[in-house]
């Protein structure tokens, strides 16, 4: 290990790091995008800035193969569609990043792999740290070339193709996210106070057993959980009656609540707060967004511009039942068992078609011929698996003629009243005749909100990505998309309310 300080107009530490030497550099005291930003700058500028030495007389040099403005050899990142996962892309010549599988929209650049004009710096590795092959010839180089990355660094050339990495980027270190953390507590009750959502985990959101309540034990409570916590302003309340004893601890939304699916036999599972609450706060000329347990700094424009577009999507203006503190399944059995006239359940009833996979065509059918998908607004995965069934259908749907007829007759199964199988019969004779926007899929999203109305800024991150990227999917279809959100009546828990703790579900709460 060689450490180098430069002289550049602001000083850094330069550490080249041989072997396995760099796994022992602490994350927080690193530059976390030094690698990605260097090598892309190396990569965009060209010939704007020449080498950082000149080649050594009588050395072999080496035969360039394929076309030195190759875009990307290699590159990692993290999915966030459907199941959060690493994902490790190659190519044996230029590929684009759409030709790696990877997506700007959603998924996180980690680090990546390029080929530069240059002779001293061919091949370059970029992450945290920055990795190339080059010559050196006494240690006076390292400086040289300490100095010369960090002009790298400073540079931003990479924003021409590139600039979408700047739009959302997860924090550095931790402490920067326990201080974002921390200042959402401290702002609550003063004009500033950020606006807060919250989520279910994914446990509970995707459980597949119906459910009336997800019940909970908040940090320092014992025994078995038998609380519900309805919306944010409950636990608000709580966190204000248990203040942080100091601003170096751990932070108060780092705490864990206890929970279990009432009526089934799980275990007790345990979250942070952190990972149950969508929040945005500017702190300084930094935006900060707080979503699926992590903390981001996110483009204020770009933010903006996303949160502009998403609200054009409309919300479904049908009558959809209440909502009343279960889960998926338990909503869809409630509707099942009321007999609405104007709703069929065909949850379940999965189509399988030869070759192919079995899949839902939609969770509900209306007497206005809508395909309804529900699930649990929780977090990112969660919304994920909704956008995934929506678009699988609307495919399917377009591409198979014997999917429309299976449609009708697992509505028929599901005993549908007769204007609900004339008005789906109607769609998709037009849909047979390509007619653009005879079909509309919604998406019902269960679960209380913050304000009188719900919406999509109030959901995490990565679902407005994810939501963005589906609506154009559907669009391209020839399918209308919406959401909706049934009217939230849940029952609150006794703790939570103030009342006697044996009495748990004594109040009620209108959230919209």
């Amino acid at each position: 290990m060689v450490a180098r300080s430069t002289a550049t107009q602001e000083p850094r530490w330069v550490v080249y790091c041989f072997g396995g030497a760099s796994r022992s550099m602490p994350t927080e005291l690193l530059d976390t995008r030094f690698g990605v930003v260097t090598a892309l700058n190396r990569h965009s500028v060209g010939d704007g800035v020449g080498p950082w030495r000149e080649v050594p007389v009588g050395v072999r040099r080496r035969r360039v193969v394929g076309d030195p403005t190759a875009r990307v050899r290699r590159v990692s990142g993290e999915v966030r569609d459907v199941f959060r996962h690493r994902m490790d892309a190659r190519a044996d010549s230029a590929s684009p990043l759409q030709g790696l599988r990877f997506d700007k929209v959603s998924d996180l650049l980690r680090s990546l792999s390029v080929r530069t004009n240059d002779e001293l710096m061919r091949d370059v590795d970029g992450g945290r740290g920055v990795r190339f092959t080059t010559y050196v010839d006494s240690l006076d180089d390292f400086v040289v070339l300490a100095e010369y990355l960090v002009d790298l660094r400073q540079r931003t050339d990479y924003k021409a193709d590139w600039g979408w990495i700047d739009q959302i980027v997860p924090v550095a270190t931790r402490a920067e996210a326990d201080g974002v953390l921390r200042e959402i507590v401290r702002r609550i009750g003063t004009p500033d106070e950020p606006a807060v959502d919250l989520v279910l985990p994914d446990w509970a959101a995707q459980n597949e057993h119906a459910s009336k309540r997800l019940l909970i034990a908040l940090p320092g409570q014992r025994g078995v959980p038998h609380g519900v916590l309805t919306s944010w302003q409950h636990l608000r309340g709580w966190i204000i009656k248990h203040p942080p004893e100091d601003d170096d601890g751990k932070p108060v939304l780092r705490s864990r609540i206890r929970a279990c699916l009432e009526g089934l036999t799980s275990d007790v599972e345990s979250v942070a707060i952190s990972d149950l609450i969508v929040a945005e706060l500017k702190i300084g000329d930094r935006v900060y967004v707080v979503s699926d347990g992590e903390v981001y700094l996110v483009e204020e424009g770009f933010l903006k511009r996303l949160d502009d577009e998403l609200e054009r999507i409309p919300w479904s203006t049908f009558p959809f039942p209440d909502y009343r503190g279960g889960n998926e399944p338990d909503y869809l059995d409630a509707v099942k068992r009321s007999k609405n006239p104007r709703l069929a359940v065909i949850d379940r009833l999965n189509v399988k078609l030869p070759g192919e996979t079995a899949f839902e065509a939609c969770d509900l059918l209306t007497d206005e011929g809508t395909l309804t998908f529900a699930k649990m607004k929780g977090r990112s995965s969660t919304f994920s698996h909704l956008c995934t069934q929506a678009v699988v259908s609307a495919e399917m749907l377009v591409r198979e003629p014997q999917v429309r007829v299976e449609l009708l007759t697992r509505a028929i199964d599901a005993n549908a009243r007769q204007p609900i199988l004339d008005a789906i019969e109607d769609r998709l004779g037009r849909l047979e005749a390509r007619e653009q926007g005879c079909l509309k899929i919604c998406l019902l999203l269960l679960g209380t909100w913050r304000g009188d109305q719900p919406s999509v800024r109030s959901l995490p991150l990565v679902s407005r990505l994810l939501l963005q990227k589906t609506w154009q999917r559907i669009s391209e279809h020839g399918f209308e998309l919406e959401l909706a959100s049934p009217a939230a009546r849940v029952h609150a828990g006794s703790e939570l309310s103030g009342r006697n703790t044996r009495r748990p579900g004594a109040d009620v709460h209108d959230v919209r």
